[in-house]
């Protein structure tokens, strides 16, 4: 697959929806649930959960095979998307390096 392929397959996996990198308090699958960002040892807690962690699954947003994962959450754009019933569709994924970096900063590898 080259560089185009695989941007067209990550922007078609997320389309709709506003995809934020990175760990998020209050999330259980960050393991930061009922953190908040201002209680005592957060950003201790966050930086804990910013670490990748190996997963013999296929990334959920490229399809890539097994690697590091990285925590990102999403929310869906009622004006785009409409949600399920017109509610806002939020979660977490876990996606590799290259996806990450995509997301964050919109860098699209060479060798996709």
């Amino acid at each position: 697959m080259n560089s185009s392929e695989w941007k067209a397959r990550v922007d078609g996996y997320w389309e709709g929806l506003h995809v934020f990198a990175g760990p998020a308090f209050e999330c259980p699958d960050c393991g930061l649930e009922g953190v908040r960002s201002d209680d005592r040892n957060a950003q201790e807690r966050y930086d804990s959960a910013c670490d990748s962690h190996f997963s013999w699954s296929k990334c959920e947003s490229c399809g890539g095979l097994a690697g590091d994962r990285h925590a990102v959450h999403y929310q869906s754009d009622p004006m785009v998307f409409g949600g399920v019933d017109g509610q806002i569709i939020s979660g977490h994924a876990n996606v590799c390096v290259d996806c990450l970096m995509y997301i964050a900063n919109g860098d699209v590898p060479d060798d996709a």
